[in-house]
């Protein structure tokens, strides 16, 4: 029973991943506000931290042309409505001349509230080739 319902809630995470990239692309950054946390962090490839107000803001830049995202191997473990996902994922373009493509493992913490996910925190490493 358990295994069924992490695999349900695996499905459901990348998803909510897929959603995620999909709304870069767009340029929707109202997607953001709903499905993050008020005090959501992210701890960036760089080691930088940075909040939801900063990515909310960066979402909203366009990028130059095209760029792609996909999701690989999430894995959620469950600890009553709080999810601790881990997977890796590739980006590949460019925004106001800086090549932004990586391939970054990542752990993403959400929280399952009135029937919907909610973003609380996000950390990436970028995979060396």
């Amino acid at each position: 029973m358990e295994q069924h319902q992490a695999s349900d809630i695996d499905r459901e995470l990348t998803q909510m991943m897929n959603d995620w990239f999909a709304s870069i692309k767009r340029g929707d950054s109202s997607w953001f506000e709903r499905v993050m946390a008020d005090d959501w962090t992210y701890v960036m490839i760089d080691g930088s931290l940075r909040n939801k107000a900063w990515y909310v803001e960066r979402v909203s830049q366009p990028f130059d042309g095209e760029i792609s995202a996909e999701i690989h191997e999430l894995r959620a473990r469950t600890y009553g409505g709080v999810a601790v996902a881990n997977g890796h994922y590739t980006v590949k373009g460019v925004r106001g001349g800086v090549d932004m493509s990586s391939h970054t493992r990542f752990t993403a913490v959400w929280r399952k509230q009135g029937g919907s996910w909610q973003a609380l925190a996000h950390h990436a490493t970028r995979i060396l080739e």
